[in-house]
């Protein structure tokens, strides 16, 4: 695959992060010590697909993902996720704290400008940066160094223990001196086409793969880990996300696109799942390309949704993306100065998984932003869900009720139409109900949802 790279003639190879994993070698603190944060960097170049194939023949610009600060954390704090056996035999997993030492941020960053020749630091909160090549300009972003917690929205519900997702008014992956510079900069910039780099996915759309997973608690519990792998990525800072949408929306900002790491995978949308058309790609020779899509299907089909990675995050495909290509992967972006932008995906066996053209945009009426509201659930049927689905002896229900909702009601109704059981729904923020199935014979029935008179019904099995 390497030796494809070379074959493409680039002009820069951007890498947003993961080259190598230093803390394996040296220890998760070893940027306290200098000697070992210059040894850390010295194994990167000398790895041997960078030293043999990329760093004789391109330019690199380089970012850290998250092996410069930690044990398996990401920028100041990651939780702990423990285990604990309740006394009811149901499984707790608790979020803990794992604090970092004092002066590891600020080590990561002095370090990374010593041991790595990079762009000129913006300021001092972070490693971001900015450059410019030919009728590019890229914004390359620190989400780690200036990062709150990961966890701080999840907020554990001793009743169904589960944990709810209540984000912060102002949590932050950017820190607001990096995203006034981020913002600033966008507005700015004359150049033709305009580059975002991330070292975490962008795709808005895992807003909603997050609503559909803390759902999934109430079948597997653990899945609050899955919750807090989606939580470091943009969605889990809606309003760093949502102030970037909005300003380029309303200063007219065109032609923008993100490229970012992190998922060992690759692939690409246009910007109607994303928020800005992105190209997603990372983990070169990780040995698990694409098994994040298999995860995402997998989960889908578990809480009975009938929706695909293809058909809500990644609508120009990818490696494990409607398909079981765990091959190698890497990116590509080709511009065409004020004509047009090629994003595609290819593999280590000269296969394209996937490419987008962008054109170029002259007006705003050209935009192909459709959407700058940040995250909004497409979760939009109050029932999300009924389970398990066929029942036997009581069903659970995931509700999503309007807001300001009254005269909430549910009746089950049998496969003649007759009304079985109406009970009245008391209190409008409920999340979920529990209906009791042992006096019913099998069959198929129906769960009518009334709200101020508006009926919504789902079927289901009792068997």
């Amino acid at each position: 695959m390497f030796q494809h790279m070379v074959d493409y003639d680039l002009n820069i190879v951007i890498h947003l992060g993961d080259w190598n994993y230093p803390p394996t070698a040296f220890g998760a603190y070893h940027l306290l010590q200098e000697n070992l944060a210059a040894e850390s960097f010295a194994l990167r170049y000398k790895d041997y697909n960078m030293a043999t194939y990329l760093m004789p023949n391109f330019p690199i610009d380089y970012i850290y993902d998250d092996d410069f600060s930690q044990n398996g954390t990401a920028g100041w704090t990651f939780p702990t996720i423990t285990p604990q056996t309740l006394p009811n035999g149901d499984t707790k997993y608790v979020l803990a704290d794992a604090p970092l030492p004092i002066g590891l941020r600020d080590s990561a960053i002095k370090n990374y400008f010593k041991f790595f020749p990079s762009y000129p630091q913006i300021d001092q909160t972070g490693i971001h940066h900015q450059f410019k090549l030919g009728h590019l300009e890229f914004f390359i972003t620190d989400t780690r160094n200036s990062k709150d917690a990961i966890h701080a929205p999840f907020k554990y519900n001793q009743l169904l223990n589960t944990y709810d997702y209540k984000v912060p008014a102002n949590h932050s992956t950017l820190g607001q001196t990096q995203k006034d510079w981020l913002l600033d900069a966008l507005k700015n910039s004359d150049a033709a086409w305009k580059i975002i780099g991330s070292s975490v996915v962008f795709n808005k759309t895992f807003g909603n793969l997050m609503d559909i997973v803390l759902i999934g608690q109430l079948i597997d519990r653990s899945l609050v880990e899955y919750a807090t792998t989606i939580a470091y990525m943009w969605p889990g800072y809606p309003k760093d996300q949502n102030d970037l949408l909005n300003h380029i929306k309303q200063n007219n900002i065109k032609n923008t696109i993100v490229i970012s790491g992190d998922t060992h995978s690759s692939m690409i949308d246009d910007g109607r799942n994303a928020g800005l058309p992105e190209l997603s790609s990372s983990g070169w020779s990780a040995n698990d390309e694409g098994y994040l899509h298999g995860a995402i299907d997998s989960l889908l089909q578990l809480v009975n949704l009938p929706f695909t990675t293809k058909d809500f995050l990644w609508n120009g495909g990818g490696n494990g993306v409607a398909n079981k290509n765990y091959s190698d992967t890497y990116g590509t972006v080709e511009v065409f100065y004020k004509d047009s932008l090629k994003m595609c995906v290819h593999d280590e066996f000269l296969q394209t998984l996937g490419c987008i053209t962008l054109k170029y945009q002259k007006t705003s009426a050209d935009s192909t932003i459709t959407s700058i509201s940040g995250y909004n659930s497409f979760l939009d049927d109050v029932m999300t869900m009924i389970y398990p689905n066929p029942a036997k002896d009581k069903i659970k229900v995931a509700l999503n009720l309007p807001k300001n909702s009254k005269n909430i009601s549910y009746s089950i109704i049998d496969i003649n139409g007759k009304t079985i059981e109406t009970k009245n729904i008391e209190n409008q923020l409920q999340k979920h109900i529990e209906i009791d199935l042992l006096d019913f014979a099998f069959g198929t029935y129906f769960l009518q949802l009334s709200i101020d008179n508006q009926q919504h019904t789902k079927k289901f099995v009792i068997q």
